[in-house]
């Protein structure tokens, strides 16, 4: 499940701009769906989850990614994408998924807890329209992303500032575990929005305390598709892929 929040915006002529903002942030994601043939422009909200009331006590309601902001970052990555695996940890209705297919990644992941939007999620993944497409090995598993099996091969995890809380640490302290029993290269890419509360500096604070983990420069993404910017958090391994 992925988010987005909103800020109080009081000066005189906020709640105009605050219009404008929404409008415009509205069009681009409705327009990425008219040119995909997708479906993952709309918010979905707790009140809407398939879940039991004790499953939202971290949970954040859905919003989608920008699809320039994550082509951005994945670019940046020093890596060569053919030799991992990327995972959406909280993918929601699967638009990173369908971005991250225009790389060349082995396999693409998503882990979504809400059976509604796995289930969108998957229809995207057969309905989309990409076409610059690298990537055609894409599949959607719905289970608690803290039961999710961690493979033991080079990954990438992608989460858009998913839960909250000892969720989100939980999820955190089992890739660095399978990093350490698997002794293969991973990548985590967090992801929030630059507003008050921010889950970004935390997670931050969190991985930098991690040995043999090493921070790597935060891209400078832009996209219409936000109403606020990003602050990314990008860490990785230093181990090389296995061939």
């Amino acid at each position: 499940m992925t988010k987005k929040r909103f800020a109080n915006i009081s000066r005189v002529g906020g709640t105009l701009r605050e219009m404008i903002a929404h409008g415009r942030v509205a069009l681009v994601n409705r327009y990425y769906d008219f040119r995909h043939g997708t479906d993952t422009a709309a918010h979905l909200y707790l009140n809407d989850f398939q879940v039991p009331e004790e499953a939202l006590e971290h949970a954040i309601w859905y919003a989608p990614i920008g699809e320039s902001s994550l082509r951005q970052a994945l670019s940046a990555l020093p890596i060569d994408s053919s030799e991992y695996q990327f995972i959406d940890i909280g993918c929601g209705k699967g638009r990173a998924l369908l971005t991250a297919s225009e790389f060349p990644f082995s396999t693409i992941t998503g882990v979504e807890f809400e059976p509604g939007l796995a289930a969108i999620a998957r229809r995207n993944i057969e309905n989309a329209r990409i076409r610059h497409q690298q990537c055609h090995q894409l599949q959607v598993l719905t289970e608690d992303a803290r039961d999710y099996a961690i493979p033991h091969a080079a990954c990438i995890f992608f989460l858009y500032t998913p839960f909250t809380g000892e969720l989100l640490k939980q999820v955190l302290r089992n890739i660095r575990e399978a990093a350490l029993s698997s002794a293969q290269p991973m990548v985590i890419m967090f992801l929030d929005d630059v507003v008050p509360g921010s889950l970004a500096p935390p997670v931050r604070e969190y991985l930098a305390q991690w040995p043999g983990w090493e921070a790597l420069p935060a891209p400078d993404t832009r996209d219409l598709g936000h109403l606020y910017a990003l602050d990314w958090v990008i860490f990785r391994t230093q181990q090389e892929p296995r061939k």
